[in-house]
This record gives C-alpha cells, sequence and structure tokens, in this order.
C-alpha cells in the first residue's frame, strides 16, 4: 500500500528529489497555464485556484485535493507561470520560476513518481481520495490576489471545504440526497449551467470507500466525494 504523502511532517519534500523513471503520455490531458494559489486549507485539503492565459486577475479554474488523511502541514504559495496537467485522476504543478511541483492523485493511479527539473525546492506528493474541479463564473469573477487559503469566505467553492473526512458528512451506501449525477457506487460524475458560483464542476473520488455526488446547489454548482458508511 502506497504511503499517502513523503516527507516532512508528512508531505512536503524539501530540495532536489531523485529522478524517476519518465512516463510516456498516451492519453489526453488538459493543460493549463498561468497564475495560481495553491494551499492547505483549515480542514486539511489542498486547494488551488487559476487564473488561465490571457491573465485578467481573475480565477477560471478551481481545484480540491482530498488526502486519505486530514493535512496538517503549511502550505500556502503563489505561482507564477505555472503549468497545470489534469489527467487520469491526477493534477500535476509544475512552476518553474518558484521551483515548485505538485503530484497529486487518487490511491487508484499506479504512475511512478515523475521526472523532476533541476534545482526543485518544494515538492508535494500525494494519494488521496478525492480529485475536484471546479469552473468559475465570469459573471461573479473572483479576484486570484484577494483569494486566502485559509479563507473560505473569500472566493472559494462551496464543494471546496466540504468536510469528506467528517464522520458527519458520510451517508449510508444507498444515499441518493441530491446528487443529480453520480451517486452510489460512482466513482466520477460532473455537471454544468449552474446558476450562482461555480457554474460546472467534475469530481474523481477513491471508489468504493467514496462515491461521487454532483448537482446544482443554491449557490452554484457542488461536486463531492461522500464517504459509504458500509463501504459498499
Amino acid at each position: 500500500m502506497k504511503r499517502a504523502f513523503a516527507g516532512v511532517a508528512g508531505l512536503l519534500f524539501l530540495g532536489t528529489a531523485m529522478p524517476a523513471q519518465e512516463r510516456v503520455a498516451h492519453d489526453r490531458a488538459d493543460i493549463l497555464i498561468g497564475d495560481a494559489l495553491i494551499g492547505i486549507n483549515d480542514i486539511g485539503s489542498i486547494v488551488m485556484a487559476v487564473d488561465k492565459r490571457p491573465r485578467d486577475g481573475t480565477v477560471d479554474e478551481f481545484y480540491a485535493f482530498v488526502a486519505s488523511v486530514r493535512l496538517n502541514d503549511l502550505l500556502d504559495k503563489r505561482l507564477r507561470n505555472a503549468v497545470i496537467t489534469v489527467k487520469d485522476r491526477k493534477l500535476h504543478v509544475l512552476a518553474a520560476r518558484d521551483r515548485f511541483v505538485a503530484q497529486l492523485q487518487l490511491q487508484d493511479v499506479t504512475d511512478p513518481m515523475p521526472t523532476l527539473p533541476r534545482r526543485v525546492e518544494q515538492f508535494v506528493n500525494g494519494d488521496g481520495v478525492q480529485l475536484a474541479r471546479y469552473y468559475a463564473n465570469p459573471n461573479e469573477p473572483v479576484r486570484l490576489a484577494t483569494l486566502e487559503v485559509s479563507d473560505k469566505y473569500s472566493g472559494w467553492p462551496e464543494a471546496a471545504f466540504y468536510d469528506v473526512h467528517d464522520p458527519g458528512t458520510s451517508q449510508d451506501c444507498n444515499f441518493v440526497g441530491s446528487c443529480a449525477a453520480g451517486g452510489p457506487g460512482s466513482p466520477s460524475c460532473n455537471v454544468s449551467g449552474c446558476l450562482g458560483h461555480p457554474s460546472g464542476c467534475s469530481t474523481s473520488c477513491q471508489a468504493p470507500l467514496f462515491f461521487a455526488c454532483c448537482g446544482c446547489g443554491p449557490n452554484g454548482a457542488l461536486c463531492r466525494c461522500i464517504k459509504c458508511l458500509s463501504g459498499g
């Protein structure tokens, strides 16, 4: 069984990591280039906001990554000209100017460690149970400069602060509730066209212990993973 994280305090590896076998990609990836804010919020999840090229100071996409345990490490970093790759239930972030690399993936992804560029000062590597992506509503812009990792009211999507590890959020494996897409047994789902912020989202979950649930809430799109009480 893979370790959730490796390094100082269980999350951050500081310094230049050893090279690993280079992976040849045969499938499609979404690649974003822009400025970003990445950090660990007050419920122990990694959140990220991205202002894509052509940058205008407003956030285009948000991400929420939930590890297999709550994280208590310190991570709050603004990145310039980051290259963000989203593929195969995995999120990879490279910011060469800031000497920062992150590889976040669900526990069922078996890719080897990436080949890292030289002079990496901060490498974040983790296996988790949820990777969610949220699409900003252009009619309700959020400024990247005013976002704060520790302040969920500064503009983050509501679901980015949904506490997957809180026992009170677990549900019976037959729960349907407000899931317009996904539901028990579903490892992923997506929704679009919602009113409010964000307007759409998608999520992938570590099945069968978690299932995906997507829908439009009163304040915008909601995509999250829900722990199944009986394990599926």
